[in-house]
């Protein structure tokens, strides 16, 4: 599991350092992007069509853990929607036996 982590630290961070070779006008254009999002993000949620909604939230969720033994759920939330920024946030959450999420454990 440990190197699991490390590898997705190392993607993570690759990922990173190409984004440097970015020219200026494409980071203004993802940046664009994704404010315009950002910022029909809520509309699209309240009163978007159910494929809308699907589409926006796999734009914000990298991924999502169940580990039903263990009663724990992780999510990889991505801080900026954009197509070439992957920074995310992994949340922990507890599991109760109805299946409903009880709280956050810890958050990296």
């Amino acid at each position: 599991m440990e190197l699991m982590k490390q590898r997705q630290q190392l993607e993570t961070r690759l990922e990173e350092l190409e984004l440097l070779s970015v020219s200026q006008g494409e980071i203004k254009q993802i940046a664009n992007d994704a404010m315009e999002f950002i910022t029909s993000l809520e509309h699209i949620l309240r009163h978007g069509l159910p494929q809308e909604k699907l589409a926006a939230l796999r734009r914000c969720v990298k991924r999502i853990l169940v580990n039903k033994p263990e009663g724990k759920m992780a999510m990889q939330i991505l801080l900026i929607p954009a197509a070439n920024l992957c920074s995310f946030e992994e949340i922990d959450y507890c599991l109760l036996s109805s299946g409903k999420i009880h709280s956050k454990i810890e958050q990296e």
